[in-house]
């Protein structure tokens, strides 16, 4: 849930409305408060296709050489 606040000339909370439309179980919020990282249900169902998974490995060397001395 996400509520407008105002501080003056007073503090005044607004109106709770929903922050997602998803319905989401797992989730963590950054440090600052930002942003989230919210881990989705998977899909189902019979022609249901599941996103590409990434893996990047070695890239601390790759970081080394594109930015040498840092």
């Amino acid at each position: 849930m996400a509520v407008p606040v105002r501080t003056t000339p007073q503090v005044e909370a607004g109106v709770a409305r929903p922050l997602f439309t998803a319905r989401i179980r797992n989730y963590s919020v950054s440090g600052d408060g930002q942003r989230f990282l919210i881990n989705p249900p998977a899909p189902s169902g019979p022609t249901a296709v599941a996103p590409p998974l990434t893996v990047v490995v070695n890239w601390f060397n790759e970081l080394k050489r594109r930015a040498p001395g840092n």
